[in-house]
C-alpha cells in the first residue's frame, strides 16, 4: 500500500490522474445529456424510430471523429511537450461545455452532435498523451501501479457521474442546465490542474504530423505489425475495449428490463463494475509485484468469456419477475446474488488483463514513437468497436 501511495503521490502523476477523472467524468455526463435529449425532448417532436436512428449516428460520429484523429493525435505525442499538449486538449474541453450550454439552451440537435465531433478528436488526441506520459514521469517498475490506479479512476468517475444523474433524475430542460453547468465548473477545475505540471520535452521533435491521414495510418499500422509481439498487444487490448462497450451498452438494458427493483439498479450494477476493476488491478499489482508481465493475461481473459457466457445465459433464460422487489430482497435472492458474481468476476478480471497489457505495451515501444503507436492501438480499437 506505501508503494501504491508513493505512486499516485508523485505530483505529475497525481496532476494526470485528476485531470483523466474530471475528464471522463464531464463526458459521461454530456453522454446523459445527449441520451436524454435524443429519448426525451427529441421524442416530443418526432416519432419513437428517429429516436433510435438518432442515437445510432451519434455514436457513428463519435467513433468516425476518434479514428480520423487518433494518428494526428499520437503524432502530436510524440512531437510535441506532452504536458502543454494536455493543457491545450483541456481548454478546450472549456469551450466544450460552454458550446453544450448553448446547445441545451437553443435546443440544437446540431449543436450537440457537433459536440461529439469534438469529444472524439479530443479523446483521440489524450489517450497516447495520457499513456505516452507515464513511463516519462514514473519509473518501468511503477507502470502496473499507475495504470491499476489510472483504471480505477475512470471508472470511478463514470460511476459517480451516474449517481449525479441519477440524484437529478434528469426530465426536464432545466435539470439539463444544472447538469451543463457542472461540466464547466469541472473543466475550469482539470484546466487549473494542468498548470501543476512539470514540463517534459518532446520524445521526438523531429517527428511530424501527417495531414494525409490515411497515409500515415497505413503507414504506422505497418510499423507495428513489425513487432508481433506488439501487435498482439494491440489487438488484446482492442477485444477489451470491445468487451466494454457492448457491457456498458448492455447494463442498462438489464436493468431497466431483466430487474423489477425499486431504485436505480443501473448505479448499482456500475458500483460493482468500478469495484472489480479496482480489485482486478491492484490484485495484478500483487500477483506481479511491481513487474510488468502478461503472465496473467490468459486467466483473466478465460475469466472474462466465462462470466461473459453466465451473464449471456442470465440475460436469456431470466425472466423479469412480476412483483417489485426492494434492495434488500433483490441482493439476497438467487437472482440477484448470481447477477452481483458475474459483475463482479468480469470486473475483477477485466482488470487483471487489461493493466498489465497497457503497461507492457508502454514499456516496450520505444520513447521516439510511443505516441504513434499508441494512436495504432486507438485506431484498431475505434475500427473494432
Amino acid at each position: 500500500m506505501k508503494k501504491l501511495l508513493s505512486v499516485f503521490l508523485k505530483k505529475d502523476f497525481n496532476c494526470l490522474f485528476w485531470t483523466q477523472f474530471l475528464g471522463a467524468f464531464s463526458d459521461n455526463l454530456f453522454r446523459t445529456i445527449l441520451a436524454v435529449f435524443i429519448t426525451i425532448f427529441l421524442a416530443r417532436i418526432t416519432s419513437q424510430n428517429t429516436g433510435v436512428y438518432a442515437t445510432l449516428l451519434a455514436l457513428a460520429v463519435y467513433l468516425v471523429s476518434s479514428l480520423i484523429f487518433s494518428m494526428p493525435g499520437g503524432e502530436v505525442a510524440d512531437k510535441y511537450n506532452k504536458t502543454q499538449a494536455i493543457r491545450t486538449i483541456v481548454f478546450t474541453q472549456i469551450i466544450t461545455a460552454l458550446l453544450i450550454c448553448l446547445g441545451i439552451y437553443l435546443k440544437s440537435s446540431f449543436i450537440l452532435y457537433f459536440i461529439l465531433i469534438i469529444l472524439g478528436a479530443q479523446n483521440a488526441f489524450f489517450m497516447p498523451l495520457k499513456y505516452g506520459l507515464l513511463p516519462q514521469v514514473l519509473q518501468k517498475n511503477q507502470l502496473i501501479s499507475a495504470n491499476g490506479i489510472l483504471e480505477t479512476g475512470r471508472y470511478g468517475a463514470i460511476l459517480i457521474s451516474a449517481i449525479l444523474c441519477g440524484i437529478f433524475s434528469i426530465q426536464e430542460s432545466s435539470d439539463l442546465t444544472i447538469i451543463s453547468i457542472v461540466i464547466i465548473e469541472v473543466s475550469l477545475m482539470a484546466y487549473v490542474i494542468t498548470w501543476f505540471f512539470t514540463p517534459y520535452e518532446p520524445t521526438s521533435p523531429t517527428a511530424k504530423v501527417n495531414f494525409n491521414i490515411f497515409k500515415s495510418s497505413i503507414k504506422n499500422i505497418k510499423l507495428a505489425y513489425k513487432s508481433q509481439k506488439m501487435f498482439l498487444c494491440i489487438l488484446a487490448i482492442c477485444w477489451f475495449w470491445v468487451v466494454g462497450a457492448v457491457i456498458f451498452t448492455q447494463m442498462p438494458t438489464i436493468a431497466e428490463y431483466k430487474l423489477n427493483v425499486q431504485g436505480n439498479m443501473l448505479n448499482y450494477l456500475l458500483t460493482l463494475f468500478a469495484l472489480g476493476i479496482a480489485v482486478g488491478a491492484m490484485l495484478c499489482r500483487e500477483l506481479v509485484k511491481g513487474e510488468i508481465s502478461i503472465k496473467y493475461v490468459p486467466l483473466s481473459a478465460v475469466g472474462m468469456g466465462l462470466s461473459l457466457l453466465l451473464l449471456a445465459l442470465f440475460c436469456t433464460f431470466t425472466s423479469r419477475p412480476a412483483e417489485t422487489l426492494t434492495f434488500k430482497q433483490f441482493v439476497l435472492s438467487w437472482q440477484g446474488i448470481r447477477l452481483s458474481l458475474y459483475i463482479l468476476l468480469l470486473a475483477i478480471s477485466s482488470g487483471l488483463y487489461i493493466v498489465p497489457l497497457n503497461a507492457s505495451l508502454q514499456s516496450m515501444v520505444s520513447d521516439r514513437i510511443r505516441g504513434r503507436m499508441l494512436g495504432v492501438c486507438n485506431i484498431l480499437t475505434t475500427l473494432s468497436m
